[in-house]
């Protein structure tokens, strides 16, 4: 339900008025639009690797019609990862350099937007700690959406759960502020500086010979 309402967001529309005129006078109608939802789940499916359970709902993910892929990769390496194909997955590398272009030119090389490289990793290789994602453009995607993950979550041992309502045991919404707040400064306590004298020899130094050795 809180997914759903952040969705929905009112717009103003004009009728029979000037453009000029504000928006905030009569005959102003506001109603509600749809805003589009990119939805990232993190994860954390194992210890040093992906525990073979969540293998099969991995893939899973993948064959969902709003999937757009997951992050993930290796130690210190990170990939976009878009399919799959028997037990190792396909990504693609987001720090592969492209060719700069001008929006401005006559000619845009649409090579610059694709690439003819993919990587295979085998499951068994990724980190266990990736970040699902999933786009719905429209209402009716979005319900689909939902549906799709709750099956997910009910064919398999579930990688996440899905519920109609905040669970009880969670702290609220805290909803963000509007554009036009200002922090209350009286709700703030002021630490008074201490000045405080550094001495080099609270310090160990240590020569750049001594870090190529450890």
């Amino acid at each position: 339900a809180e997914v759903r309402a952040q969705c929905w967001g009112e717009s103003c529309s004009r009728q029979g008025r000037s453009p000029a005129l504000r928006i905030d006078q009569p005959n102003d109608v506001t109603k509600k639009v749809f805003r589009p939802l990119l939805l990232l789940i993190p994860l954390r499916l194992g210890l040093e690797y992906v525990d073979p359970k969540y293998q099969k709902s991995l893939k899973a993910c993948l064959r969902i019609k709003q999937s757009v892929g997951f992050i993930g990769g290796r130690p210190r390496t990170a990939f976009w990862f878009v399919g799959y194909e028997e037990d190792k997955f396909l990504f693609l590398d987001p720090h592969t350099y492209q060719v700069s272009v001008s929006p401005e030119g006559e000619s845009i090389p649409d090579e610059t937007f694709h690439t003819d490289r993919a990587g295979q990793l085998d499951i068994m290789e990724l980190d266990p700690s990736v970040a699902l994602g999933f786009f719905a453009n429209t209402p009716e995607e979005l319900e689909d959406l939902f549906l799709q993950l709750r099956q997910l979550c009910t064919s398999g041992p579930p990688m996440f759960e899905v519920f109609s309502k905040r669970p009880a045991n969670m702290p609220p919404v805290v909803e963000p502020p509007s554009e036009d707040h200002t922090p209350d400064l009286d709700s703030f306590t002021v630490v008074p500086s201490q000045s405080a004298s550094i001495n080099d020899e609270d310090y160990d130094i240590i020569e750049m010979d001594d870090i190529k050795s450890l």
